[in-house]
Parts: C-alpha cells; structure tokens; sequence
C-alpha cells in the first residue's frame, strides 16, 4: 500500500516546473491529482498523462487565479471530478507587473508564510496541517533567463553547500513527505527546502 492510496489532491500550477513534480509525486504515492493550470491547458494535460501513463490517476482543473471569482472557478471545475480534497498544494506562482520581478515574488511569498501558520492554528481541531515549503532557485521555466550562462548557473549553485542547482524532484520529496500521515505533528511551519542556501 502506497503512503497516499485513497486520497485526492490538487496542485496548482501543476502542469510544469516544481508543480509538475510534485503531481507526479504524490500520484506516485497512491493520491489521485487534480493538475491545475490558469491558461495553458496543454501543460496541465501533458502532466496527467505522464501520470496516467505510470498507472496513476489524475484529471486536470482549469481556473484563472488572481482574478475576482478566482476561488469560486477553481472549486467548481475541481468538484466536476472529484467529490472531496485531501491534500492542497499552493504551488502556482508567477512574476512580472510593473512591481520588480523578484520583489513581487517575495512579497507574495511573505503573505503565504503568515497565512500558512495562521490558517495552521484555525484548522488544526479538524486534524488538518498547513505548511510552506521554501525551494529557493530551482531548475524551471520560470528561472530559466536566471541558469542560462555557465556564470549564472555558477552563481546559483554556489549558494547551496552541495553546489548545484535544486531540480524539482528535490522539492517533491519535500511536499510528499508532508502529505503522508508522518508529517502529521508537524503545521504552521515553513521548511527551508533550498539545499542550505541561506546557512
């Protein structure tokens, strides 16, 4: 029996990158995997496939997220396929705007950390944990201006003592292990999941 046999969850911005990961992780540990993408449904569609593929069960759930009635969409598409939810992975981020890339990025990370170990203390009596996971430079889409040049690569590896950039599996390792019954002491906390960067 696999870790999360029964178990149903949604990934947002599961269709590439440390959400793709992540889905075919915790499909792999038994969960069934809701794939969510806001505009680029053939991603989110590659993912559950690649899952199906590998004997595992998933259904992609399409909803625009930053937008008024972003949560209304996103839980009317995801109640088309399944009738309840187990494991919630906040994933989907983006950057840009006329705010600086990075500083919009940590600004949006900030929040999460206070909303995770507030939401943490509210749910906690219904035996629900919350946390984040803070990957740092990761080899994705979405860093990859950032790993383009021998230098930059150099540069991001050297932040960790292992010296090399994170992939995503190491992230998904990470996000499963908090999923599973054994994280099950462990909420309103933030895992420094950078390969030691910021010691």
């Amino acid at each position: 029996m696999s870790t999360l046999d029964g178990k149903t969850a949604l990934i947002t911005g599961g269709g590439r990158g440390i959400g793709r990961a992540i889905a075919i992780r915790l499909a792999g540990e038994g969960a069934r995997v809701g794939v969510h993408y806001g505009t680029n449904a053939d991603t989110a569609e590659q993912t559950a496939q690649l899952i199906r593929d590998k004997g595992g069960d998933a259904f992609t759930v399409g909803a625009q997220l930053g937008v008024p009635g972003d949560a209304d969409a996103l839980w009317q598409a995801f109640d088309r396929h399944a009738d309840g939810l187990d494991i919630l992975v906040n994933n989907a981020g983006i950057l840009g705007g006329r705010i600086p890339e990075l500083m919009a990025y940590a600004m949006s990370k900030a929040a999460l950390d206070s909303f995770t170990a507030t939401l943490a203390k509210e749910v906690a009596p219904r035996g629900i944990t919350v946390n984040a996971v803070g990957p740092g430079t990761t080899e994705t889409d979405m860093n990859a201006e950032r790993l383009s040049t021998p230098e930059g690569r150099a540069a991001i590896a050297a932040q960790s003592p292992f010296n090399r950039v994170a992939q995503a599996d190491d992230i998904s390792g990470v996000v499963a292990f908090l999923a599973s019954d054994d994280a099950r002491w462990i909420t309103g906390q933030w895992l420094d999941a950078s390969g030691g960067s910021m010691l």
